[in-house]
């Protein structure tokens, strides 16, 4: 009788340690909150102009949308699914040592940081939220097929994408220490609302140089190409006919026709729109507003 119950005991004593419950780490501070694998942010630099706005929007209305939270047993910290450009205008306002509010994020239950059920969840997160800059978006696509080993059709269809421009962000990925840095500073910034840091360029002006790669690689002349219709802002088909003459007029392959037109239905086109849209959204549609 005592043997029995000194093993459930032992039983019930190691479930508490694994699963964390209101009063493990909760509420949690700040600083020692981790970014997801499966976060959009984890890894990238975050967008210091959108924390700025978040920051005064969050002193004046508080925090509209809680943060998602996962806890990660191997860490033994909790993970954020969703919300780390929210956490870090929280930051921003009460330094690291200052801790969640109730209503400022919700639990994940029975879900660990590890699951790739997490990656359903942030991107579902996010579809209201800020849009992807070319540069998020690119590497995460990356690291979710190429770390994560998520199939490209099923990451290629929660964020709105065909396979040729999942393939054309992996490029985006590969390229992306090579490429001008006018370039990368333009690539890094996303479109959302009252923002006055406006990204210029397209994914379809990205898809139409990425084709000029494929003959030649990134060289000099075609980053002194890319960096000359970044200050002229080239449109998609200026940039598409230059590609061409490039490449001594040879067409693209059937497969990987321009990101304009059907085959980009997530994607805004035109030199007005720089970022695909938020998942779920319409070509061309704004960001909501910030938090």
């Amino acid at each position: 009788m005592q043997t029995t119950m000194k093993t459930t005991n032992e039983t019930k004593n190691t479930m508490a340690a694994d699963k964390p419950d209101a009063q493990k780490g909760l509420p949690p501070k700040l600083g020692d909150l981790e970014i997801s694998i499966w976060n959009r942010s984890h890894g990238a630099e975050l967008d210091a102009d959108y924390v700025k706005q978040l920051a005064v929007d969050i002193k004046s209305n508080g925090l509209v949308n809680p943060v998602s939270l996962v806890w990660h047993k191997k860490s033994g910290r909790w993970a954020i699914v969703a919300g780390a450009h929210r956490v870090a205008a929280l930051k921003s306002i009460r330094g690291k040592d200052g801790v969640l509010n109730g209503d400022e994020y919700r639990i994940i239950d029975g879900l660990d940081a590890d699951d790739p059920r997490s990656f359903d969840i942030s991107v579902a997160d996010n579809r209201h939220q800020r849009g992807m800059s070319l540069y998020e978006l690119a590497m995460y696509v990356r690291r979710v097929i190429e770390e994560l080993k998520l199939d490209q059709g099923r990451v290629g269809e929660a964020l709105g994408l065909s396979r040729p421009q999942v393939n054309r962000l992996l490029m985006l990925a590969q390229h992306w220490d090579d490429l001008p840095e006018s370039v990368k500073n333009d690539f890094r910034k996303a479109r959302y609302s009252g923002s006055e840091n406006q990204p210029v360029l397209t994914f379809s002006w990205w898809y139409e140089f990425a084709s000029a790669f494929q003959k030649a690689g990134l060289n000099d002349e075609v980053r002194a190409m890319m960096e000359k219709a970044l200050a002229e802002r080239w449109s998609t088909r200026q940039v598409k006919e230059a590609v061409q003459t490039y490449a001594m007029g040879d067409p693209a392959p059937a497969d990987e026709q321009s990101a304009e037109g059907d085959d980009a239905p997530a994607l805004s086109s035109g030199s007005a729109d720089a970022v695909p849209a938020p998942v779920g959204g319409k070509p061309g549609e704004a960001a909501p507003a910030p938090s």
